[in-house]
């Protein structure tokens, strides 16, 4: 093995996952009051300010750091993001007017309460989408690069994916823009909960507003930011169903996975080879499943993309400008 080659395995490595939660949307349990439900009644942290961010990763990042003392980027390898968005308000912090004004040349406050008209004028749109570059530009660094500087310079990995990458009006309208988000990420990823089954992939939705190649999504990002690894939260299972999602998935460029094996505690189970009372189980085929991920996964982060690099328009403004329904 050559130096090259070497230096990409090394950078192959296992990551130890802390799942960040996101604070909107889904119907989650805060870990200091579990009694609490955790959704869209409840507020963000400010992403679009970096002081929130360190904060936030003041009680989180911080902490780890200090618990594991020298396992800290030996053993536990990094960090590990799910779904940070705006899908339940519209993007703000207080710097936001200055900061438009000086990017833009214009002041944003006179055409703010036209965002919630029913429909758009045709300047209301155009002032949508030069809100929308500005907040995603911030975005980019203020939370996504805060966080991903801090790992790199604590020798971790920053994975993250966004919510809803198979649908990209829904995706460019809570995350602004993907590329942006995962410009500084270690490891760019997308999510797969069953979207990417041969049902679903093989039938189209009727309005096109489905992308069934979004794991291209996070392998793009990879070849364009120049890393290694592209990773998926749903990276298939047991069955047919489960290994066609996974083989999907690798063939679009994704070389990390997060496989979904079912689990059962003995005595709930008539598998053969039951274990001692009370242990948890896996199904025999998860190590083979579990096997041929890694080893597929290790080859794919091991080569070079066959495509070169290219630039081309982005296609994020038409719909930033349109209403929110």
């Amino acid at each position: 093995m050559n130096n090259k080659a070497g230096s990409r395995a090394s950078s192959y490595r296992k990551l130890t996952g802390v799942h960040i939660r996101r604070l909107c949307g889904a119907v989650r349990k805060l870990p200091q009051a579990p009694l609490i439900r955790k959704d869209a009644r409840y507020p963000l942290i400010d992403y679009l300010d970096p002081n929130a961010t360190r904060a936030f990763m003041s009680t989180t990042h911080e902490v780890y750091k200090q618990l594991f003392g020298a396992d800290f980027g030996a053993t536990v390898f990094g960090f590990f993001g799910d779904e940070p968005d705006y899908a339940s308000a519209l993007p703000w912090t207080p710097a936001l007017l200055d900061e438009f004004r000086q990017r833009k040349g214009y002041d944003l406050q006179p055409y703010l309460p036209l965002f919630f008209a029913r429909e758009l004028t045709e300047e209301a749109r155009r002032v949508k989408a030069d809100y929308y570059d500005v907040w995603s530009a911030i975005f980019q660094n203020s939370f996504f690069g805060v966080q991903a500087e801090w790992c790199a310079q604590n020798n971790m990995e920053y994975l993250v994916h966004l919510v809803g990458e198979e649908v990209m009006m829904h995706l460019t309208r809570t995350e602004g823009d993907y590329f942006r988000d995962e410009r500084y990420v270690q490891v760019p990823g997308i999510d797969n909960l069953n979207q990417l089954l041969p049902l679903a992939v093989h039938i189209p939705d009727g309005k096109w507003d489905v992308n069934n190649n979004f794991p291209k999504l996070a392998s793009s990002a990879a070849h364009l930011f120049g890393r290694p690894k592209a990773w998926t939260e749903g990276g298939g299972g047991l069955g047919i169903d489960g290994k066609y999602q996974l083989d999907y998935q690798l063939v679009r460029g994704i070389n990390t996975v997060q496989l979904r094996m079912p689990l059962v505690r003995d005595g709930m189970s008539d598998q053969s080879g039951a274990s001692q009372a009370g242990q948890v189980n896996a199904p025999p085929q998860a190590p083979l499943l579990a096997g041929y991920a890694n080893r597929a996964g290790y080859l794919m982060a091991m080569g070079r993309p066959a495509a070169s690099r290219t630039s081309a328009g982005r296609c994020t403004g038409p719909s930033w400008s349109r209403p929110r329904r």
